[in-house]
């Protein structure tokens, strides 16, 4: 792993962000508990709509798309929320989700719903990589969607994800966002 001062870099041309390993992780882990919030809120919201405007009973029937990609998401949840690993104190969060979304269907049900940067966000290795520009648009449009979450949290995760506070640095979200504005890959070092 390439480390520079102790902290990994994610470059886009002159767009740079650092943080070290354990800030990394924290922030894949938070973004991930965020967008689990985020979709439960959204599948609350969808019923309570259904309900209360009487939508089309084929849009949420039990053999609809949007059933089938909401039960799909709910299984990633339930199945994340299983993990005994951490009462060993370990902590196998990503590794379990990036396992739990590779199987199949489990990505598009993330796409159905517009979550699926959470997918891009953490199955990438923490050593030397890339980000893709269609990578970033999506990380970005999930940003975007669980912004307000993240403020209700804590200044910390805000400031590395939206507004980087150390200087000549900047934040996760405008690396990625030059990244699909640019057309150019991030690169992790």
């Amino acid at each position: 792993m390439n480390l520079i001062c102790g902290k990994k870099l994610f470059m886009c041309d002159d767009y740079m962000f650092a943080c070290n390993v354990n800030e990394w992780n924290t922030i894949r882990k938070t973004i991930l508990k965020l967008t689990f919030e985020y979709i439960i809120d959204k599948f609350e919201e969808d019923m309570k709509d259904y309900v209360e405007n009487s939508y089309d009973e084929s849009y949420i029937d039990e053999k609809s798309r949007y059933n089938y990609c909401k039960t799909e998401v709910m299984n990633i949840i339930t199945n994340m929320e299983k993990d005994y690993s951490k009462a060993l104190g370990i902590d196998r969060t990503i590794e379990l989700f990036i396992s739990l979304i590779n199987k199949k269907g489990n990505i598009d049900a993330l796409n159905y719903f517009g979550i699926g940067g959470i997918s891009a966000l953490c199955n990438k290795n923490d050593n030397n990589g890339y980000y893709s520009p269609g990578n970033s648009l999506d990380i970005c449009i999930l940003l975007d969607l669980i912004k307000p979450l993240i403020m209700l949290q804590n200044n910390t995760d805000y400031n590395f994800i939206y507004n980087c506070q150390e200087e000549g640095l900047d934040s996760v979200y405008d690396v990625f966002e030059y990244s699909y504005k640019s057309i150019k890959n991030v690169r992790i070092t």
